[in-house]
């Protein structure tokens, strides 16, 4: 892993450096600020450690180095800095880490976790340099750059489509909003855990979060699921918003399932994902056999209930969400 260290006191980064050398990382530490970018552009590094430095004027050279990153680059970049909160922006993002200058063991932390990804973030930008290579085919000369644009995206989507006939399941959200053969989305199914005889703990619950009933129609996959939980096990601000709330939308990365016969105040935690087998789901909601199955399917909620999770679940990703959703049509038992 190639590592670029932009900081103007090296002796905040002494434990850092040995770090680096301890594990094989090659690194290169900087302190003019005036050369990050370009060094950026011109070299390719996995990851940025990224001092803010307050100069005399009260002026942070580290944000601009911070946005062009962001914009362009899209390196993982950790924030090695006691400004980070002045940041006109802190944005939450998996490739995005701030630590305190006292935290110089949760850096050699992150900077571990960012080596297990880069793999996953090779692989991206390889298949994505074969996507735009493609859409370069369709590339005509005199265009204006609006028209080219159309041109060159139609033909991405030619190749997308032809990567998407592979046997991919996809994740739910990404189905709904990016392939239009999959906007038919009509319900979710909500397991349990099978309780085990004689056992006083409360069964765990699930919302499969995919596009097919029953439990993923055939397909043999791996199901992408949503924990339920007490609403009472909230913090506080979501708990009230979500009840003073109720259909009309919910708080965060949490919102509110309505109370049936089989379940009463829990929400969706829309945050984690969970991966459980189908093969380990029975649809009988009486199953009882602990020897073939883990779960259970109870409960099945249709539209419109659906779509409005997918939108939290988007927002609370920072990204594009669905269209607005009729709070008429909300789904009562």
């Amino acid at each position: 892993m190639k590592i670029l260290i932009v900081e103007d006191r090296l002796e905040t980064i002494y434990g850092i450096l040995d770090f680096c050398e301890d594990n094989g990382y090659a690194k290169e530490v900087i302190d003019n600020f005036e050369l990050a970018v370009p060094k950026l552009k011109t070299d390719e590094y996995d990851l940025l450690i990224l001092d803010l430095k307050k100069d005399p004027t009260e002026d942070y050279p580290g944000f601009e180095i911070f946005n062009k990153v962001w914009e362009e680059c899209f390196l993982p970049v950790i924030v090695f800095s006691s400004y980070f909160l002045n940041m006109p922006e802190i944005i939450d993002h998996p490739f995005i880490k701030y630590f305190e200058k006292d935290k110089e063991e949760d850096v050699k932390t992150a900077i571990k976790e960012f080596e297990l990804k880069n793999d996953n973030i090779r692989k991206l930008k390889k298949t994505i340099n074969e996507l735009f290579i493609f859409g370069l085919r369709a590339y005509k000369k005199n265009e204006e750059h609006s028209i080219l644009m159309q041109r060159i995206m139609l033909h991405m989507g030619n190749w997308l489509e032809n990567y998407m006939k592979q046997d991919l399941l996809l994740p739910a959200d990404i189905m709904l909003i990016d392939l239009p053969h999959y906007s038919g989305f009509i319900t979710c199914d909500i397991i349990e855990e099978i309780p085990i005889v004689g056992s006083s703990e409360e069964s765990k619950k699930y919302m499969i979060f995919s596009p097919w009933c029953e439990i993923c129609g055939d397909l043999n996959v791996n199901m992408e699921c949503r924990k339920l939980i007490n609403i009472n096990k909230l913090p506080e601000r979501a708990r009230q918003k979500l009840e003073n709330n109720k259909n009309n939308g919910g708080c965060e990365s949490y919102i509110l399932l309505p109370n049936n016969s089989k379940f009463k105040d829990l929400v969706v935690n829309c945050k984690f994902i969970e991966l459980i087998k189908k093969k380990d789901i029975s649809l009988f909601s009486n199953e009882q056999d602990v020897s073939r199955f883990k779960y259970r399917k109870i409960f099945t909620i249709p539209s419109p209930y659906r779509e409005r999770m997918i939108k939290i679940c988007y927002d609370n990703r920072s990204r594009i969400g669905v269209p607005n959703i009729d709070e008429n049509s909300w789904w009562g038992e």
